[in-house]
């Protein structure tokens, strides 16, 4: 009975320094293949740097250079957010005497805005491009226009968009949409 019961805690010790053995190779393999993977988890050299050159304590100071007057900030700070906005005006329910004449669209890039832009409608029931403005630069405007496509008398949901573009490059840098009705009076 002894005999037994020893080779029982044997075959008890074996199974459990197998199954630690099985867990610590699983464990070890996962954290192999989590560095593999996430290599960001690992000290690099672009870390490093970025601390070097942006170290927590340093002798820059947060805020404006103390000579600046308020009005410089505000024209400093004007400049900054001029440059992220883009504006434009477009008329929401443009009126055309039929469907051939022109309607008051009344589109307009302002002056203050960087980009030149491009307005595009589309009927929304059809996916249709039914007006096309070409470029327009800053501080240009169309006040009525013809549309591509001769439309029956009735109102029409439309979508306008506004293609903006780089002013140095001409490269597309976005998009806005705006909500349409146009209506064609006869």
């Amino acid at each position: 009975m002894i005999n037994m019961f020893k080779r029982l805690m044997l075959k008890f010790e074996e199974d459990i320094h197998s199954n630690a053995m099985k867990i610590i190779w699983v464990v070890t393999s996962l954290a192999i293949i989590a560095l593999m993977v996430f290599p960001a988890l690992l000290p690099n050299e672009k870390n490093r740097l970025s601390k070097e050159i942006f170290p927590e304590i340093g002798a820059a100071k947060i805020g404006h250079l103390p000579n600046m007057t308020e009005e410089a900030i505000k024209e400093q700070m004007q400049k900054d957010a001029d440059k992220s906005n883009f504006a434009f005006k477009i008329n929401a329910r443009p009126v055309f005497a039929n469907g051939e004449s022109k309607g008051n669209l009344r589109i307009e890039n302002p002056g203050h805005n960087l980009y030149p832009f491009v307005v595009k409608i589309f009927l929304n029931e059809t996916s249709e491009e039914i007006y096309n403005s070409g470029g327009m630069l800053p501080n240009h405007h169309i006040d009525e226009d013809r549309l591509v496509r001769i439309l029956p008398k009735g109102e029409y949901a439309a979508t306008a968009y506004i293609y903006a573009f780089d002013p140095v490059t001409n490269e597309y840098g976005g998009k806005s949409a705006v909500g349409l009705t146009l209506i064609i009076n006869s």
